[in-house]
């Protein structure tokens, strides 16, 4: 699943925003127990990017030059990140 907003996404206090609107509802007991989300779901959303990028390097080049049998099972939960990410 790819954001539907575009990112970068902003945390402005306890608000996670796009730049020109709120994109995320933020819930905690306390401000700063909001404030903590607002950060962790921003820097999440802002990763996703690097992270699948990342993930593709990573598989290509262990398709390239690794044989299957020495990592197929780890191969096999990154393809299927992959796609879980990719997906729509």
């Amino acid at each position: 699943m790819k954001p539907a907003t575009p990112l970068p996404w902003i945390v402005d206090g306890d608000e996670v925003t796009d730049g020109t609107g709120t994109v995320a509802d933020v819930f905690g007991e306390t401000s700063e127990d909001r404030e903590q989300n607002a950060a962790y779901i921003a820097h999440a959303a802002n990763m996703y990017p690097k992270l699948v990028e990342a993930l593709q390097w990573a598989v290509e080049r262990l398709d390239d030059n690794y044989p299957v049998a020495y990592c197929e099972e780890r191969m096999r939960q990154a393809r299927a990140l992959l796609a879980e990410c990719e997906g729509d």
